[in-house]
């Protein structure tokens, strides 16, 4: 597995629900032991920092915290030193795919052939697929260096601010393999040639495939906090629900203590079993705060 693909998988929350939702993914969390405020932020992981930076009401909460808390640490040059040993499997790839196809392929990753030997199925699809929607998504601009959440990472570092981790990359990678069936080489030929072809329409077209960054950034999520977390299937339970469970462990520690502000996909937000209803049953109030860009009325 790449660096990159830790980047964008280690958020592992991309479902959404389209619906009347509530206009902002900041909130306001109150203590009924501590006069200090602390904020919970709610991202999404392939929005770039402009959508951050949008919003001044973001970078006032970070800035008012003494504390920032994120899911994973995404310093990209430990990230890449994690798997710049990892030795070359067989040529898997080029024995898969046409040599037109393949090719392609390395065009688009930008990588020799060396380096995507080291690279599972798996990995190769995430990275082409990745790679697509950052060349035509709109939630991305141009400007941006950084994902939503790597970005308040390097911020809060600059601000100073004491970066607390709620899991290591080993925790991450270990809920992946655990909710994800491996891939084989056939499957992922079917879906590396699909992505071809959609990078092929798109190149002719230009239309935008986006419509989950979009919905975010258009605020069309909704939290559905009366929803039971019983109902979710198997896989989101693990992924959602019981991560939350044993964050819920470490949070309110980190709230009493100081002003902190908790940045995690924007999905540990929904639901029962959600950190805002979780920490509304311990007694804090965490009420929404409407986010507002710079040139509002």
């Amino acid at each position: 597995m790449s660096a990159l693909k830790l980047l964008i998988t280690f958020f592992l929350v991309a479902g959404s629900f389209v619906a009347n939702a509530q206009q902002t993914y900041l909130w306001k969390v109150s203590s009924p032991h501590t006069t200090r405020i602390s904020y919970l932020f709610g991202t999404y992981h392939k929005v770039g920092e402009s959508f951050f930076d949008s919003y001044p009401v973001l970078r006032e909460a970070l800035q008012s915290s003494t504390d920032v808390v994120t899911e994973v640490e995404l310093n990209r040059q430990k990230l890449s030193l994690l798997y710049q040993d990892k030795p070359a499997t067989t040529d898997s790839l080029r024995q898969t795919l046409a040599p037109k196809d393949y090719q392609q392929v390395l065009r688009i990753l930008g990588d020799s052939s060396d380096k995507v030997k080291q690279l599972d199925p798996e990995s190769i699809v995430s990275r082409l697929q990745n790679r697509f929607e950052s060349l035509n998504c709109s939630a991305l601009k141009g400007t941006d260096q950084y994902l939503l959440d790597e970005y308040i990472q390097v911020l809060a570092e600059k601000l100073n601010k004491e970066n607390h981790y709620l899991e290591t990359v080993n925790m991450q990678l270990t809920y992946l393999d655990d909710t994800q069936k491996k891939m084989t080489w056939s499957q992922a030929r079917f879906y590396i040639k699909l992505i071809l072809k959609q990078y092929s329409r798109y190149k002719k077209s230009g239309k935008l495939t986006c419509n989950l960054a979009d919905n975010y950034t258009q605020f069309r999520l909704k939290y559905q906090l009366d929803q039971s977390c019983k109902k979710l299937h198997a896989e989101k339970k693990k992924l959602v629900a019981e991560r939350n469970e044993k964050w819920m462990q470490l949070l309110p520690v980190l709230i009493e203590k100081n002003s902190t502000f908790i940045s995690v996909g924007l999905e540990h937000l929904h639901f029962e079993c959600g950190l805002i209803m979780q920490l509304r049953k311990l007694g804090y109030t965490v009420e929404p705060i409407p986010m507002l860009t710079a040139d509002a009325p």
